[in-house]
């Protein structure tokens, strides 16, 4: 898993929707859950949507997620390859190479959250999926045990 695993400022948003259908198809799926990808997990729980036994989730502190769009309307165009570099992301271009502030390209709701940058946040957000994890061992080790 290492060698395909990749975790970025343009990761995919909302890793939560697509545990609906991987939860049903049996064997255990990993989701690693930003902040506010966790919120939409536990609501997913809550309605039964997601089969809790065949989900590991593992929280993630997250920074905000970077949006190319927003990158373009910066005024980089032919862009080939994105670096992150602390606040800022370095861009390969066409053109040549160019720098833009991180603060600059993140999404909207990245730019509003109330979780980024918030070690309090985010320790809540993995306590809350641990608190679930253990919600959902605790019968089954209960029923085990002799």
């Amino acid at each position: 898993m290492e060698q395909n695993f990749v975790w970025s400022v343009f990761s995919g948003a909302n890793l939560s929707k697509y545990l609906i259908a991987e939860s049903r198809k049996g064997g255990k799926a990993a989701v690693f859950l930003k902040p506010c990808d966790s919120y939409s997990f536990v609501q997913l729980l809550k309605e039964h949507r997601i089969l809790r036994e065949t989900v590991y989730a593992v929280g993630v502190q997250c920074d905000g997620m970077c949006d190319m769009e927003a990158i373009k309307a910066l005024g980089a165009a032919g862009v080939t390859a994105v670096t992150e570099d602390g606040e800022e992301l370095k861009l390969a271009t066409i053109y040549g190479d160019e720098t833009v502030r991180k603060a600059d390209a993140l999404l909207l709701k990245c730019k509003t959250c109330k979780s980024k940058n918030s070690s309090a946040s985010t320790s809540c957000s993995v306590r809350r999926a641990r608190k679930i994890r253990t919600a959902a061992v605790l019968p089954r080790l209960k029923n085990s045990s002799p």
